[in-house]
């Protein structure tokens, strides 16, 4: 992982980041592009959302742009609920949480 871009926002308190993922055969999924960017700034999976992976045809390297919150209250508090629903198993109808 290699580090495009890189933007301190105050007001939101959270960094967004671009990011070069190298080396992959296919589009990466949210799960691992999730456990690496926590490994890599050292922060917690709960305050990280993950806006967009693209992947070229043919291309070995995915771009990744995310936003990374100082923790997971100022997050609820400012994504929506959809963004905070991606890459989250689906419910059956039926269950409960």
């Amino acid at each position: 992982m290699k580090v495009l871009e890189q933007k301190e926002n105050a007001l939101f308190s959270r960094k967004e980041v671009t990011m070069l993922v190298e080396r992959v055969d296919v589009t990466p999924s949210r799960e691992e592009v999730l456990k690496q960017l926590s490994e890599f700034f050292k922060a917690s999976p709960d305050a990280i959302v993950i806006d967009e992976i693209k992947q070229k045809f043919g291309e070995r390297q995915a771009i990744v742009r995310a936003k990374i919150y100082s923790d997971s209250t100022v997050l609820k508090k400012t994504e929506r609920a959809f963004k905070l629903a991606r890459g989250k198993p689906k419910q059956k109808t039926g269950e409960k949480q």
